[in-house]
């Protein structure tokens, strides 16, 4: 049984909700990576189940190549060409909550949240070649 990343969101989503976690730093960091996460593995698995990507040759696992891939895949499909800008914006912050000292808040948890229901939306509509 595979795990549904999806869930990663839902810790993020009680994390929001809750008026004591969402003042910690900790709680808006850990709701904010794992919003991103709950988009990334989706992403990952669709580029590798529509074989857009050699990933057992190529693939390294960056998050910059699937990147890469998301922008090729936004300039042949109209439905998805936002995707990897919202991406990359969700992406930024979660290096902020992973690596950076700034404070952050709830404001920057929603806006992850927010960006994460939307790349998952997106990620849906991709469709092979």
């Amino acid at each position: 049984m595979s795990f549904d990343f999806y869930k990663f969101l839902e810790v993020s989503k009680t994390i929001k909700n809750n008026s004591q976690w969402v003042e910690e730093q900790h709680f808006i960091r850990t709701g904010i990576s794992r919003a991103y996460y709950s988009v990334f593995r989706p992403a990952r698995d669709k580029i590798k189940r529509f074989d857009f990507y050699d990933f057992m040759s190529e693939f390294k696992g960056s998050h910059d190549e699937i990147v890469k891939i998301l922008k090729m895949l936004g300039r042949e499909q109209r439905k998805v060409r936002s995707l990897p800008h919202i991406f990359e914006t969700l992406r930024r912050l979660r290096v902020n909550a992973d690596y950076e000292d700034e404070k952050l808040n709830k404001e920057d948890l929603d806006k992850a949240i927010s960006h994460a229901e939307k790349c998952h939306s997106l990620i849906k509509q991709i469709q092979r070649y």
